[in-house]
């Protein structure tokens, strides 16, 4: 199958710096898009085309990985509270869209009191995309 990339947010650690903000790049995989089958039935050869599939199905062991190692949360975190500590951060509202049994489903209205409620979260749920 084909691979479409996924560009996602990391720390350049080498820099060792909050304002510089890399990307990574990880594997989607996704179904064949025009595959085309030979298949032989009674000395006759037929070919079918399988139709492109516009649904993108992430490998959870990657974005498992990627969030419990890369994802930057105390720069996330930084950002969102604007340094200053006075509860902006509590107040914003994140969604996640997670695969519950093959189908996508989006929750809304999460808010977070701190970085590590908001790391605990996304850990737990493995989310393929993120809503500030």
């Amino acid at each position: 199958g084909k691979h479409k990339p996924l560009l996602l947010p990391c720390h350049n650690n080498q820099l060792n710096s909050y304002s510089s903000l890399s990307y990574i790049t990880m594997a989607a995989a996704d179904e064949p898009m025009q595959d085309t089958t030979t298949t032989a039935t009674d000395g006759v050869s037929e070919k079918t085309e399988n139709k492109p599939s516009n649904k993108v199905q992430y490998d959870k062991h990657q974005l498992a990985t990627y969030y419990a190692r890369l994802f930057p949360f105390d720069f996330m975190h930084s950002w969102l509270s604007y340094n200053n500590g006075s509860g902006t951060f509590q107040k914003r509202e994140w969604s996640f869209t997670i695969d519950v049994n093959g189908e996508e489903v989006y929750m809304r209205y999460q808010s977070f009191a701190d970085e590590k409620e908001l790391a605990t979260s996304v850990r737990k749920r493995n989310p393929q995309k993120i809503d500030i």
